[in-house]
C-alpha cells in the first residue's frame, strides 16, 4: 500500500504549519509566515492519486493542474505575516 505524503523543501525558519486533512484525495492545510518579505514556497507530493485537481489559497490564488505520475509539485509566493489556508 502506498503512502501519501507532503514535503514542503523549504527551511523551517519563521513558518508554521497546521495539516488538518491529509489523504490520498484531499489535503488541507493551515501556514503562518512570520517573516518581513513575501516568501518562495513549494509543496511536493508524493502518491497522489493521478487526475485533475484544484488548489486555492485563502480563496484569491487559484489554479487547476492535472497529476500524472502520482508525484507534483506546487510553488506560490506567501506574504508576510498572515496566515494562509492552502487546500487541494
Amino acid at each position: 500500500m502506498s503512502v501519501f505524503g507532503v514535503q514542503w523543501p523549504t527551511h523551517s525558519t519563521e513558518i508554521k504549519i497546521f495539516t488538518k486533512i491529509n489523504s490520498m484525495h484531499i489535503f488541507d492545510a493551515q501556514l503562518f509566515y512570520f517573516g518581513c518579505e513575501p516568501r518562495k514556497m513549494e509543496l511536493q507530493f508524493y502518491n497522489l492519486d493521478n487526475g485533475n485537481y484544484h488548489f486555492n489559497l485563502n480563496e484569491k490564488q487559484q489554479s487547476n493542474f492535472e497529476l500524472k505520475e502520482n508525484n507534483g509539485e506546487i510553488k506560490f509566493i506567501h506574504s508576510t505575516e498572515k496566515l494562509v489556508n492552502f487546500k487541494l
